[in-house]
């Protein structure tokens, strides 16, 4: 086949997925199931929780764009994710929260030693363990900085600036914020999860559902 001919019939098949569906793209539902960080957070509760309970679940989620559950599967799989809605509760998991409204920022993923940003100028990883937040030097592995509580600020100097976090005497500079700057008071705090902490949750209920109603499998992309 000439490149030509190869295009024109590429055209007509793009052309044809373009009409040949009711619904766009052929997708009968499309849900964004969160950014990996919450995909690590939904294995590792699954995981705490106990491998045995999700022989469905914890085998599909993929560590990488790709793969597919079948409807075959799908049933069971919402019986896991509603597994999971009940019992999230009797975990308790660490995070970096907002010290006025309490607000969680990030959650201790153990897939990433718990670290959540990465400043490459410092060459420093930012991030929290159960106990406290750290930053750490990544080419010595040492801890420069290491606090419960801690402040974020804004310090301009000329027409030069970086970021201060300070827990009483201590005080480390990074070039950039470690979470949005209306968070300026910030703490490790443990306390027990609950069905919105674990965000892939409610998506990955409505694409079984769409399965079970189509008899077609889940796409993860």
């Amino acid at each position: 086949m000439s490149e030509e001919a190869y295009r024109a019939a590429s055209d007509q098949i793009v052309f044809w997925q373009m009409k040949c569906c009711a619904h766009e793209r052929m997708h009968c539902r499309d849900e964004r199931v969160d950014n990996w960080p919450a995909v690590r957070l939904f294995q590792q509760t699954m995981r705490r929780i106990g491998e045995a309970c999700f022989p469905v679940l914890l085998p599909s989620v993929p560590n990488e764009n790709g793969g597919t559950v079948g409807a075959e599967r799908a049933e069971a799989a919402l019986g896991e994710l509603a597994l999971l809605r009940a019992r999230v509760c009797e975990m308790e998991e660490a995070f970096l929260a907002d010290s006025d409204t309490g607000a969680a920022i990030y959650a201790y993923i153990a897939a990433y030693d718990g670290g959540f940003a990465f400043f490459g100028k410092e060459k420093r990883t930012v991030g929290i363990d159960r106990k406290a937040f750290f930053v750490r030097d990544d080419r010595t592995g040492q801890e420069l900085f290491r606090a419960k509580k801690f402040r974020q600020t804004r310090v301009i100097q000329g027409e030069k600036q970086h970021f201060a976090l300070s827990s009483g005497m201590r005080r480390i500079r990074l070039s950039g914020p470690i979470a949005e700057e209306r968070h300026t008071r910030m703490e490790v705090v443990t306390r027990a999860l609950t069905p919105d902490d674990i965000h892939a949750i409610a998506p990955l209920e409505a694409l079984f559902r769409a399965s079970i109603e189509t008899g077609n499998p889940v796409w993860w992309s």
